[in-house]
């Protein structure tokens, strides 16, 4: 695994984390007053692909938090009217195969109902966000 020796806490939880074996790969980006001090990929993607650092990575439920904090932002800046709105009319594309009534709210507490989101884990791994994007419209 590369060193990161001016990280020596955080380069001892990466390894402790492959020793486990809770790992295939692991991306971190650290930032400093918005300079980079880190953005290192380590170990394979789940096709033993070397993991890099722009790899996109399919979170599924663990991107919420990121969404919590977007429509949030959004919502403070009085851009999102109720959080019953519908995503569609925020992302249009989302708003087919049965996602027409989806709202923000249902993003928020799990309650989408998305049938065939198991779909996406098998697909093949996404070469841009275009795709990936597209992908979850589809679904």
């Amino acid at each position: 695994m590369p060193e990161i020796d001016h990280l020596p806490a955080t380069q001892k939880v990466i390894e402790e984390e492959f020793q486990r074996g809770s790992a295939l790969g692991i991306q971190i980006y650290v930032s400093h007053e918005g300079r980079p001090v880190l953005d290192r990929a380590f170990g394979k993607f789940l096709n033993a692909t070397p993991f890099e650092s722009n790899t996109l990575m399919r979170w599924m439920s663990a991107g919420k938090p990121l969404t919590a904090v977007a429509l949030s932002r959004m919502n403070s800046a009085g851009k999102i009217q109720t959080w019953d709105d519908p995503v569609a009319k925020y992302w249009p594309e989302f708003g087919t195969q049965g996602k027409e009534g989806v709202t923000l709210r249902h993003l928020l507490t799990h309650t989408g109902n998305f049938r065939n989101a198991d779909r996406l884990v098998s697909q093949v791994h996404p070469r841009s966000w275009t795709e990936l994007t597209e992908a979850v419209a589809g679904a």
